[in-house]
């Protein structure tokens, strides 16, 4: 049953608006004249001045798991319809639980899917592939930046675009999982220049070529 809200009675005074105008004016000129004499401004010049964000802050992506350890996705394409970024890629399959239809079968969120970022570095023309690897498997992020990476600095070269290209990773993950030999051949191999960067302050900490 819908509840009934009754709509408040409006004096006089708050129905002519002035006495509420010369208030929010008055609230409006004490914020002014507060941060005038104490020079502290809430307003940040983004994007040269960077917020800095908690490791849990709630807008980044994650795949919420139930006390069990299954996901909570029950495929239901919502999430990656609605993004505009086409990051999101779901592959479903039919779950084995009876009030459960579907589930993930696969998962994954690329924040820097279908995007190529151009950039200068003083005199340097470069094109950034950034990468998140975001999934539980290091190694197949990989393999994916890896093709893309080469298909890339392919595109590159066909158009006769000057630019060179960089692979950027975060920190954590250069530290964990690129220090492994066999990632250190693959990227000496194929030649790959690396940009290491921290996700949440979103500072460069490192240009390797």
């Amino acid at each position: 049953m819908a509840k009934v809200i009754p709509r408040p009675q409006l004096s006089f005074w708050e129905n002519i608006y002035f006495v509420e105008i010369f208030k929010g004016l008055a609230t409006t000129w004490g914020h002014a004249q507060k941060n005038l004499i104490k020079g502290d401004f809430p307003t940040r010049n983004y994007p040269d001045e960077l917020p800095s964000l908690p490791r849990d802050y709630r807008a980044r992506h994650r795949l919420m798991k139930r006390p069990d350890g299954t996901p909570r996705c029950v495929a239901c394409f919502m999430c990656s319809t609605a993004c505009p970024a086409r990051c999101i890629n779901i592959v479903a399959e039919e779950s084995d639980r009876l009030d459960i239809e579907k589930r993930p079968a696969k998962f994954e969120i690329d924040l820097g899917a279908e995007r190529i970022v151009a950039a200068d570095r003083g005199e340097e023309r470069i094109a950034i592939e950034i990468k998140t690897f975001a999934s539980d498997s290091p190694i197949t992020d990989y393999h994916a930046a890896l093709g893309q990476f080469l298909n890339y600095r392919l595109a590159l070269e066909l158009n006769n675009i000057d630019r060179s290209l960089y692979l950027a990773i975060p920190t954590l993950i250069y530290e964990a999982f690129f220090q492994k030999e066999f990632l250190k051949i693959s990227v000496e191999r194929y030649q790959i220049k690396l940009i290491v960067y921290e996700p949440v302050s979103e500072v460069i900490e490192k240009w390797i070529n």
